[in-house]
């Protein structure tokens, strides 16, 4: 969310430092529309951040926006012994506007990040992959409301019929029914009816994965589906450029 300051501007409403997880600090940036990764190793507040447009190009409240962040990701580093670095994009109508990068990359040689150090991206990769599944939709490849059962014979549950109504869409939107990760003490299974309610789910990418395979004509677990070779074409891998649309 966001609040507005002394001077009558919008700017990032942060969380407090005591609960600045990863979670909880993109749950307070997402209305600014930027991208924010970081590690987990120790804290210092070195910085490395740029324009990346003519500064007449940047409109008067993103420069105000900028500021902010360049005044606000240090201090909440300093009070985050947990999170050593952030990385952080704002993008605006395409294009790539600022970058900047905050932190140490190793708390003991104390090597600050910059925009080019790479971050594990976790879970930030499921949109590259739900940008990949809606690229097979617009082929005609695949139906957001078709359920995956009717694209590849593997099930990965037996003896649920709710299984069946399982779609892209839900998965893509966390709504199937799956936990996030199963394990021995907790199999695989469906929690609730599909579509009904959100509840966040790795299970279902990793079934959707599988199915894409199948589409893709590419039936390999460990590969992804002929997929990473055209999103690459569209990205740039040395800079924040957003992807070509095709």
């Amino acid at each position: 969310m966001c609040e507005m300051d002394n001077l009558g501007h919008e700017r990032l409403a942060l969380p407090p430092a005591s609960n600045a997880t990863r979670r909880n600090f993109l749950t307070g940036c997402r209305e600014a529309a930027v991208g924010l990764a970081s590690l987990s190793l120790g804290v210092c507040a070195g910085r490395l951040s740029a324009l990346a447009q003519a500064d007449s190009v940047v409109s008067s409240d993103n420069r105000a926006l900028i500021a902010d962040l360049e005044t606000r990701l240090p201090a909440l580093l300093s009070q985050s012994p947990n999170v050593p670095a952030v990385s952080m994009a704002l993008v605006a109508d395409a294009k790539l506007l600022w970058r900047g990068a905050f932190g140490v990359k190793d708390r003991t040689n104390k090597q600050l990040v910059d925009p080019a150090t790479v971050f594990e991206a976790g879970s930030v990769s499921k949109t590259v992959f739900a940008y990949a599944v809606l690229k097979l939709c617009e082929k005609g490849k695949l139906d957001l409301d078709t359920p995956l059962v009717k694209y590849a014979p593997d099930r990965p549950i037996e003896g649920d019929s709710r299984l069946d109504r399982i779609t892209p869409r839900m998965v893509l939107s966390h709504t199937g029914g799956f936990q996030n990760w199963r394990s021995t003490k907790e199999p695989l299974s469906i929690h609730f009816t599909p579509g009904e309610r959100w509840s966040y789910s790795g299970e279902g990418y990793s079934w959707l994965q599988s199915v894409l395979t199948h589409v893709a004509g590419h039936v390999n677990r460990k590969g992804d589906g002929g997929r990473r070779t055209e999103i690459a074409q569209r990205c740039s891998p040395t800079s924040a450029r957003p992807c070509k649309e095709t």
